[in-house]
């Protein structure tokens, strides 16, 4: 078994330039020699190896990934050079699944009570 990789300053900065360029998670872990499953560590409150910053830089990452994805969509939507719409909404349905979902889920829960005829009738005549 692999020792656990050590979280180092530096990868904050690294994981920022990648994604604001439009890089992944796993462009992010291969650049900086982590796993994905450290990287998820290093992100979740709940895990032992959870560390606050480097959270926070993912989660800004995302955001900048999410924009640098969005921009280079809108900018090729309106020049000559063939754009596939299909490709990037693809890329973005799958990449940015909160803000880029055609379904929304609606939760719709009801409740149910069974009246017994004669009842029901009863309170009618009342």
């Amino acid at each position: 078994m692999a020792a656990p990789s050590i979280y180092k300053k530096e990868f904050n900065q690294i994981a920022l330039d990648l994604m604001k360029e439009g890089a992944s998670i796993v462009e992010v872990c291969a650049e900086i020699g982590i796993a994905r499953e450290t990287l998820y560590d290093w992100t979740n409150p709940e895990s032992e190896r959870f560390n606050h910053e480097f959270s926070d830089t993912i989660k800004k990452g995302k955001q900048l990934c999410q924009a640098w994805w969005e921009k280079k969509g809108r900018e090729a939507t309106f020049n000559d050079q063939g754009f596939n719409a299909t490709s990037y909404i693809f890329n973005m349905k799958n990449r940015f699944k909160d803000d880029w979902k055609d379904k929304h889920e609606v939760d719709q829960k009801t409740e149910t009570t069974i009246i017994d005829p004669k009842d029901f009738m009863r309170k009618l005549l009342e």
